[in-house]
């Protein structure tokens, strides 16, 4: 099944974000002096908007114009403000709490709370896999977590 993979040019673009979000992550645990977590996402944001103007200057000029709907609108409020904004901010603070290895842990995490949300926001049906899963994911958050014995 390895050997029949086939990479795309997405797949890089995955690799090269998650590589830049480690290094980003390692950065965060000693930001330069008097530097404030929302100072290095200013300056993320910004870096992103340099890379993705051009992308949307094309965008436009090639489809159609987005119609605002309230559902469009709240989407771009749960991106802006939730997911982007709010959630660098929180794991900025937890870097700087916890250090970066064990905020890393969170990730493994991410698939319980995504299935929490689909069965909340997407109506999908809680099978006995979920449940053994879900347990799976706590059990080993709790062993990860767990003091070491001195």
């Amino acid at each position: 099944v390895l050997a029949k993979l086939d990479f795309h040019v997405g797949d890089l673009y995955m690799l090269a974000g998650a590589c830049s979000f480690a290094v980003y992550t390692l950065l965060m645990r000693k930001p330069p002096s008097g530097a404030k977590p929302f100072d290095a996402l200013a300056v993320m944001f910004g870096i992103g908007l340099i890379f993705l103007a051009p992308l949307y200057v094309w965008e436009t000029a090639n489809t159609p114009p987005v119609r605002y709907t309230p559902s469009i609108l709240a989407v771009f409020l749960y991106c802006g403000l939730g997911a982007s904004i709010f959630c660098y901010w929180l794991w900025a603070k937890a870097i700087s709490f916890i250090g970066p290895a064990r905020a890393a842990i969170v990730y493994y995490s991410m698939p319980l709370f995504c299935g929490v949300e689909a069965i909340v926001f997407l109506g999908e049906k809680v099978l006995w896999v979920h449940y053994i899963s879900g347990a799976m994911i706590l059990g080993g958050l709790l062993v990860a977590t767990k003091p070491a014995r001195k």
